[in-house]
């Protein structure tokens, strides 16, 4: 498909810095497939059934704590 877009072109030089290539629609088409595995990934392993947790752990009324002592109260050890 062809198609055109506009580009922030520091952010396309950026890109092309990391890319294996400088080809412009090489480096969005990398770009997208990197974007799609990433939400592939994440629907597969973080996403839950809203619900699915309820009633197993308590929310600390201290929310100033540090990550892991949230993390903590939220999980166990």
């Amino acid at each position: 498909m062809q198609t055109t877009i506009l580009l922030d072109d520091q952010l396309l030089m950026e890109a092309a810095r990391y890319a294996p290539t400088n080809n412009s629609s090489e480096i969005i088409q990398l770009a997208l497939r990197e974007f799609i595995h990433q939400q592939r990934t994440i629907n597969r392993s973080t996403k839950r059934p809203l619900g699915l947790d309820k009633g197993r752990f308590e929310v600390p009324d201290n929310f100033d704590l540090p990550d892991l002592e949230i993390e903590t109260a939220f999980y166990g050890q």
